[in-house]
């Protein structure tokens, strides 16, 4: 038991410490306030579910699933949600900075919303295989077989949110 606190705790410090880092970089690469700013607030919702162990431990996501009629905790995918929303300041950003001209520049945050949510759903599918959860049941997917999709479908459309907002005030 007091290994795996011991490992639990050093999960959180090395999470603290990559977020206070990331936004540190951000922020000495002078990006806007609003990137370093998104970024540091998702980095407080992931570090919340980090926090309790994992996403569906988190109070909160219960009350959620219990307003939307799911018997799920649905922290996990406001996070997932949040991800798109609020990394898309930075990768449209990043895209001006690489020179991405339009009309892309306002499809390449959803582009790399939506790589960078597969390459952790792979690394979290590839986590469940290793301790042998494969069969669905892991805490991540909490018996839905669908989570993968879902959890990207919902980090695309905050990312969407974010491209159309961000359209919107340049041409209205």
């Amino acid at each position: 038991m007091r290994r795996w606190y011991v490992i639990g705790s050093m999960r959180i410090l090395v999470h603290i410490g990559i977020a206070a880092l990331s936004v540190w970089a951000l922020f000495m690469q002078d990006f806007s306030p609003l990137a370093v700013s998104a970024v540091a607030l998702f980095f407080v919702l992931h570090l919340i579910g980090i926090f309790h162990g994992k996403y569906s431990e988190v109070p909160v996501g219960d009350q959620m699933g219990a307003v939307v009629g799911s018997g799920r905790n649905m922290y996990d995918r406001l996070v997932h949600l949040a991800f798109g929303l609020l990394s898309s300041p930075l990768f449209y950003e990043f895209g001006l900075r690489i020179g991405v001209d339009d009309p892309w520049r306002y499809a390449f945050p959803a582009i790399m919303v939506l790589a960078v949510s597969a390459a952790f759903e792979i690394f979290e599918w590839a986590n469940l295989v290793i301790r042998g959860d494969s069969d669905n049941e892991g805490p991540e997917l909490q018996g839905d077989i669908w989570d993968t999709h879902k959890d990207m479908l919902l980090a695309g459309v905050g990312s969407l949110v974010f491209s159309a907002i961000q359209a919107a005030i340049l041409y209205i």
